[in-house]
């Protein structure tokens, strides 16, 4: 399966991010207000960056690409620290950072905005590096898949 997404996960993120503030802006109701809106909106945010330098970690060590691009390039299949939780933590990451903003803007609307996330991702970028790690590690990447989900 070719990699069919053209720009970065990140800058994906970013587009949701600013998605989610003009859906915030456009459609109006369906506010949530709560004393414990930010704190709860910075504890998600920064959960997601703490897990992206951990994953970002993992690859290093391991001496391994990052670049979303080229997945056929990986030299070590990571699965040890949090690449034991989830196969995709840095996806995961940026989808808590971006579930951080929407609990900050308080539209419930952006529960959609999420959705669509993590179904552009998984369809556009996920399945092809699976493809890929699956050409690369063969059974060894089958049986990491099979003990290890794909988000969480």
């Amino acid at each position: 399966m070719q990699l069919v997404l053209k720009v970065p996960p990140p800058v994906q993120a970013l587009i949701c991010g600013i998605l989610m503030w003009v859906v915030d802006e456009q459609l109006p109701g369906g506010q949530l207000e709560s004393a414990i809106q930010l704190p709860m909106a910075i504890l998600f945010a920064i959960s997601g960056i703490v897990l992206l330098v951990f994953s970002m970690l993992a690859f290093r060590r391991a001496g391994t690409t990052v670049d979303p691009f080229h997945p056929e390039e990986a030299s070590q299949l990571v699965v040890d620290g949090v690449f034991g939780y989830s196969r995709n933590p840095m996806y995961v990451s940026l989808l808590l950072v971006l579930i951080g903003w929407a609990i900050c803007l308080g539209g419930v609307y952006n529960i959609a905005v999420l959705a669509l996330f993590v179904s552009y991702i998984t369809f556009f970028q996920i399945k092809a590096e699976e493809a890929a790690m699956r050409s690369l590690f063969g059974e060894t990447y089958v049986n990491y898949c099979s003990r290890v989900r794909r988000w969480i």
